[in-house]
């Protein structure tokens, strides 16, 4: 996101789906691909393991990989 000169946040802030490989594990490549192309889009927030329920699903370890693929994947994330 980014800040007004008033410290307000604004911009396009969207939930990411979880891409998963044919094994049912998350594909950590396809979702780098996946931030890529919603930075290219112009998405100023990803919000990964967003709204779609996967979550509980998932072990700690696993929404932890997810979580933070985005953020090793892209350092434009911190920097728009």
């Amino acid at each position: 996101m980014r800040k007004t000169a008033t410290g307000k946040l604004f911009g396009v802030t969207t939930a990411m789906v979880t891409l998963f490989d044919d094994h049912g594990a998350p594909d950590l490549a396809a979702i780098r691909r996946h931030t890529s192309f919603l930075i290219d889009k112009g998405v100023d927030c990803l919000y990964p393991l967003g709204t779609t329920g996967e979550m509980v699903r998932l072990s700690e370890s696993e929404r932890a990989s997810i979580a933070s693929a985005p953020c090793r994947f892209e350092s434009v994330v911190f920097a728009r």
